[in-house]
């Protein structure tokens, strides 16, 4: 490949440490207004996952990027996007607790007529 992979790798840190900066940030703000424990559980996850992330990217440069561990990287690159879809629908505003109602099968009008007889 004709480009720098060192450099290729050390941007790559740059913006994964970038991004595990603006979790923590936004793990605080969570914390500081009191965001349901549910949210604050999903930021924490992701929290996980990007350090575990990071923890295996470093490994990975340092071991001259064995095929495995291009492997393990990739798959927690997956987990990564499934913590933010969970962080970002529990800050979805949800409505009412109560069950929404299915309508029933329509009432022929030979049933709705003997129903207004009675």
């Amino acid at each position: 490949m004709p480009w720098d992979w060192s450099a290729a790798a050390h941007i790559h840190a740059i913006a994964a440490w970038v991004v595990c900066a603006l979790a923590i940030a936004m793990w605080l703000a969570l914390r500081v207004v009191d965001a349901p424990a549910d949210t604050r559980a999903r930021a924490r996850d992701l929290l996980v996952v990007l350090l575990a992330q990071g923890a295996i990217g470093y490994v990975q440069y340092f071991s001259d990027v064995p095929e495995i561990l291009v492997g393990v990287h990739m798959f927690g690159s997956a987990i990564m996007w499934i913590a933010v879809v969970r962080l970002v629908l529990s800050m979805r505003e949800r409505g009412d607790e109560e069950p929404a109602t299915l309508p029933g099968p329509s009432a022929s009008a030979e049933q709705r007529e003997s129903a207004q007889a009675l």
